[in-house]
């Protein structure tokens, strides 16, 4: 019924009834305005219903040539919505029963006609069209709500082919209208790997009655991919099966799954690198420990001849280079992890330092390995301003490989200047090779490609790691063309602009030590608390005649200097008890800034010099001390 008003269609071929029930519908008390309608016929009630939309009709059940159960079911063709009340003179069950099933709500005998009458039948009427209005916008308030709901719902039939779906069913699928899908099946929109399961799931659903928490995958018409959960219920309507469906996007869940177990593979991967790593560290470490520890031990063999003295130990002092080479690496690989490596650049001959390089590496050719620097003969100045013990590291880890990974053939390298203010340089051989699928991975850190295990090639595997990440902070790029069995080329750029020859910094030239020194008037204060460094800097001194003076602390190295002014020069070790060497250098040379001081020290990072030397000292020397070097500073110190 309308909000405020009632209307009310009669259709009677009597005046008299019709003029009856307008009078008793006056005398009903009711809280809506009642609007009378009368017609005397089927189609002239058709006619007033379509401009007045009545919300009761009551229509008497002889109506000329037609019955009123014939008229109610001409009302339900057109689509009437109206209540529908039978007026009946007869009593009969059946009549009664026909105008129900026809779709009256009520029926009147004309026998009980009254005002009562009248307004149970609307009270009744009222009732059932207030609980139809509530279920109505129930129905539409759940509608509303299913449809805009995030979780996507879909009718099936049997088969498995789409009748209808929701709106965020349809943004699952990547489609914006719902006729584009009906009668097709869900296999349609699923990646192919999901059809044999699709199908499955259908069979399983019809057979059963429900299926729960079944994945899939669909796939948009413009490739994009959605995760979904799907639960569902066989259900049968109008005597068909149906099946009903809950379909959730799990999208942003599965790629989360999916991170965490690339993270968790990840990290098993770097753990299982990183225990094959240590594995390997352990080795190579031990390798050259063993022969220091070895020879040494032979050395103090009283049978061990005085001509293979010398050869046990030069094995000796390469091996400990070897430890040094392996402790170096480590160090550069922390560097790299907390990301700490610096670059000293300055203005160098790169052609001079590979024709350094290639003098030192020919001695590692022989008749099976040809070895060659193209650029030998070009006596042109490369200048390049870069960080030069970088790049000799970067070019010993490269040169290392070569051979390492070459029984026989060739070994050459070199270097090509491009116009685009870049030098090129190179690394090739004719060894082993690498792989395709495992090109890449070699410069990863902990990763070592061997030759299908038939033989162990020695080495830490962070050489490649260490320059790829040099390379790269010297403004450069690195890569590898190989090919299995017929060897490697490695290339890396590096930024080049001509620079005059002026601006180059010499290294130190080597003083001849080769005669031992005559020191017997000098005074020499070594400073370290470790006694066998001291012992070993006293052994080496001990030949010059010097007067040697130990200092355990960096205070005792100040006092020895305030009450010992004959005090010539100062070999100052740096991590100090009590005062570190640095502090007391700096308290040194506030007193005699003309004393010099020659730091000795583990700490052999590059940058860790120019910090010496800021605080006052004169030189600079890395533990392991080389014998040579030590006298030629001092030489020309004293």
């Amino acid at each position: 019924m309308k909000e405020n008003k009632c209307t009310i269609l009669i259709i009677d071929d009597n005046p008299a009834d019709q003029n009856l029930l307008k009078r008793y519908f006056r005398k009903i008390e009711v809280s809506r305005e009642i609007e009378i309608f009368t017609a005397s016929t089927s189609d002239s009630g058709i006619s007033i219903s379509y401009l007045n939309k009545p919300d009761i009709i009551i229509i008497d059940y002889l109506l000329g040539n037609e019955n009123g159960i014939e008229v109610i079911k001409k009302f339900k063709n057109i689509g009437c919505k109206a209540e529908f009340v039978l007026l009946t003179g007869y009593g009969s069950e059946m009549v009664v029963t026909d105008a129900l099933r026809a779709g009256a709500s009520d029926y009147i005998n004309k026998a009980n006609l009254s005002v009562q009458m009248l307004e149970r039948t609307m009270r009744q009427i009222r009732h059932k069209l207030d609980a139809e209005e509530k279920i109505r916008k129930t129905e539409s308030k759940l509608s509303y709500i299913l449809e805009k709901t995030n979780t996507g719902l879909v009718i099936l039939d049997s088969k498995g082919l789409l009748i209808d779906a929701n709106e965020s069913y349809l943004k699952m699928v990547g489609f914006s209208s719902v006729d584009s899908l009906i009668g097709r099946s869900m296999i349609d929109w699923s990646v192919e790997s999901c059809e044999n399961e699709i199908n499955n799931a259908i069979k399983k659903c019809v057979g059963e009655g429900s299926i729960t928490d079944f994945e899939t995958i669909y796939v948009h018409p413009n490739g994009e991919q959605t995760y979904v959960l799907i639960n569902a219920l066989l259900e049968s309507e109008n005597k068909e099966n149906k099946i009903f469906a809950i379909c959730r996007d799990i999208t942003e869940i599965k790629l989360y799954e999916n991170s965490l177990k690339q993270a968790k593979t990840k990290a098993e991967e770097s753990d299982n690198l990183k225990s094959a790593f240590l594995a390997n560290m352990s080795h190579e470490i031990r390798t050259p420990m063993n022969a220091i520890i070895g020879f040494a031990d032979l050395l103090s063999k009283p049978y061990t001849p005085e001509n293979e003295k010398e050869k046990y130990y030069n094995i000796i002092k390469n091996s400990g280079n070897s430890l040094l080479n392996i402790i170096d690496d480590i160090i550069d690989l922390s560097k790299i992890e907390v990301e700490k490596i610096e670059i000293y650049k300055q203005n160098f001959d790169a052609n001079k330092l590979l024709k350094t390089l290639y003098i030192t590496y020919s001695q590692y050719s022989n008749s099976k390995i040809e070895f060659d620097y193209d650029n030998k003969q070009t006596n042109i100045e490369i200048i390049i301003n870069s960080d030069q013990q970088r790049f000799k590291q970067i070019f010993d880890n490269l040169l290392n490989n070569a051979f390492k990974f070459t029984d026989a053939g060739k070994i050459n390298f070199g270097y090509k200047i491009e116009k685009n203010n870049k030098i090129l340089f190179y690394v090739k051989d004719t060894g082993i090779g690498i792989i395709k699928n495992k090109q890449e991975i070699i410069f990863d850190r902990f990763r070592k490609i061997e030759d299908n295990n038939t033989k162990l090639y020695r080495g830490t595997g962070l050489g490649l790691t260490i320059s790829k990440k040099l390379i790269g902070l010297l403004g450069g790029e690195i890569w590898v063309e190989s090919e299995l069995g017929k060897g490697s080329e490695f290339y890396f750029k590096l930024p080049y602009k001509h620079t005059t020859k002026k601006n180059i910094q010499e290294k130190d030239k080597m003083i001849d030590t080769d005669t031992i020194q005559n020191w017997g008037d000098k005074t020499l204060l070594i400073v370290e608390d470790e006694e066998l460094n001291y012992l070993f800097l006293e052994k080496l001194l001990a030949p010059t005649k010097a007067l040697i003076i130990r200092a355990r602390t960096g205070i005792e190295a100040v006092e020895n200097v305030k009450n010992n002014k004959s005090i010539d020069l100062i070999l100052m070790d740096i991590k100090l008890p009590e005062m570190d060497g640095v502090t007391a250098t700096k308290a040194i040379k506030n007193i005699f800034p003309d004393l010099p001081i020659i730091a000795q020290t583990a700490y052999a990072m590059i940058g860790d010099k120019d910090e010496f030397l800021i605080a006052g000292c004169d030189d600079y020397i890395a533990k392991p001390i080389n014998a040579v070097k030590l006298i030629s500073k001092m030489k020309k110190l004293l």
